[in-house]
């Protein structure tokens, strides 16, 4: 989180917690699944997150299909990650 400010401020209130909830930890890895998308983020995430990252683009693919239609531009990000 501390590499990039937008990963900061959206990870930084779990970094205080001692003890993180399943809730806390299904949260992370959402916020992760949406900072890989962004353009600035992709390589950040992607390369300190590789054992992770089926399981991030996953969470993408499933957000971009809900409610039956595809978002092509989420669609495309997700292809670029």
């Amino acid at each position: 989180a501390a590499k990039n400010e937008k990963s900061r401020s959206e990870l930084g209130r779990f970094l205080a917690k001692q003890v993180w909830t399943y809730q806390d930890r299904q949260c992370v890895l959402s916020t992760l699944a949406q900072l890989l998308l962004d353009k600035d983020c992709t390589v950040l995430v992607g390369r300190h997150l590789r054992p992770l990252l089926l399981d991030l683009l996953e969470r993408n693919a499933e957000a971009i299909k809900a409610g039956g239609q595809i978002n092509h531009d989420l669609h495309e990000r997700l292809c670029v990650s």
